[in-house]
């Protein structure tokens, strides 16, 4: 993992740490020494947990990867997307915070935006985002970058009668 990615790593599941609540402003700083400022304080606290959908072969290596850099010890609770929401949800309506940090899908993500679950976080490296990772609000990157392709039958659908637009796609041919 490059170390860029590894610190935006660090700056996305830190923001919910204990003892950024204490100081909100360490979030939204961007000076260059950010993340000492941010693993200082990850330390201090010792670890943290994160709710996540990710892929369960992918977690060893970047949890080994961030604990061996940081000293900070993470404690994961995984399973699909829908799942993190609820749980994250019912803690949240319960006040109850055992999450530090939480990695699911947009859908999910943007919900738990809209319940007032997350908070602001300013990064040096949003600018190295690609275009539209980054959401307007700053409370959740994406990290998932989904293509998806039209195919037909060559046979049946001329080039020049493709779809220009989604309602065309409603068209039976």
């Amino acid at each position: 993992m490059r170390y860029s990615s590894l610190v935006l790593f660090l700056a996305t599941l830190a923001k919910a740490l204990p003892g950024f609540a204490q100081d909100a402003s360490l979030l939204r700083y961007d000076g260059p020494d950010r993340a000492q400022k941010l693993a200082a304080v990850a330390q201090k606290e010792g670890s943290f947990m994160l709710y996540t959908s990710f892929a369960e072969k992918d977690l060893p290596p970047l949890t080994a990867s961030f604990e061996k850099k940081y000293g900070v010890k993470v404690s994961v609770w995984r399973a699909g997307s829908e799942k993190v929401l609820q749980r994250t949800l019912a803690e949240a309506a319960a006040r109850r915070y055992e999450v530090d940090a939480i990695h699911s899908s947009a859908l999910e993500m943007e919900t738990l935006h809209r319940e007032k679950i997350l908070q602001a976080v300013t990064s040096p490296h949003s600018t190295e985002l690609v275009s539209g990772a980054l959401r307007p609000h700053r409370e959740w990157v994406a990290t998932y970058l989904s293509v998806w392709v039209q195919a037909y039958n060559t046979h049946l659908v001329k080039k020049e009668d493709l779809p220009r637009t989604f309602q065309d796609l409603l068209e039976p041919r």
